[in-house]
């Protein structure tokens, strides 16, 4: 494949991305479509990157606007903000997982009645053919929020175990660990506490910064 074939098809790769995504940054589409293996440096790669969104948004094919991290691109909505915090656990996820690992899928929002998690992601190892689940929660709201969530996927764990049915139910012997990122320690302290106070059932619950993440994929 020549270098022509090679950007026609890594372009296609960044368009379905964004189809699934919805919203990415730069950095965030550097990480999945752009590697140092291929292009040496971060910043070799940042160029090249800036120069393939630049044209595929020239030609009218990806949206584009400012932001205080570089531009950004996909679907601008009311909380595109969020949804850009979320697409950083979802890449870290991506980049960690195992090579004999396959994400089977990443939903958004999904709906569990009184339970509305940020994600839920089901990884499923093609060796074994078995599944593993995570819960995903993203934080960007104000210290002085409260966090309620603790609380509710405790519901949740009660209610399953009365015989509430979820498809990943029946593929796992243990309630999906929660991942929580926020963006300072004010609020990764108060998380830490609520769960302390809320966690009635012991499950598994971890919070990180956000830039504790970004730095696993430097």
């Amino acid at each position: 494949m020549n270098l022509v074939q090679r950007g026609y098809c890594r372009d296609n790769s960044i368009l379905a991305t964004l189809e699934d995504y919805k919203t990415l940054n730069i950095q965030q589409i550097i990480f999945l479509h752009f590697t140092l293996t291929e292009f040496k440096t971060y910043e070799v790669a940042k160029r090249k990157a800036q120069e393939r969104m630049l044209k595929l948004h020239r030609k009218g094919m990806v949206e584009r606007w400012a932001s205080n991290e570089g531009y950004v691109y996909g679907e601008k909505t009311a909380h595109w903000q969020h949804r850009i915090l979320l697409n950083w656990v979802r890449v870290y996820i991506e980049l960690q997982k195992a090579c004999w690992e396959k994400t089977h899928c990443f939903k958004y929002e999904p709906d569990y009645s009184f339970l509305r998690p940020d994600g839920f992601c089901a990884i499923k190892n093609t060796v074994t053919e078995r599944f593993r689940f995570m819960f995903i929660e993203g934080e960007n709201h104000s210290d002085r929020n409260d966090f309620n969530k603790v609380r509710l996927y405790n519901k949740l764990f009660e209610q399953i175990n009365r015989g509430y049915k979820r498809w990943w139910v029946t593929l796992t012997d243990k309630f999906p660990p929660v991942l929580i990122v926020c963006q300072t320690e004010n609020r990764k302290e108060k998380i830490l506490r609520k769960i302390q106070e809320d966690n009635a059932n012991g499950l598994r619950f971890s919070v990180k910064l956000l830039e504790e993440l970004r730095r696993c994929l430097k």
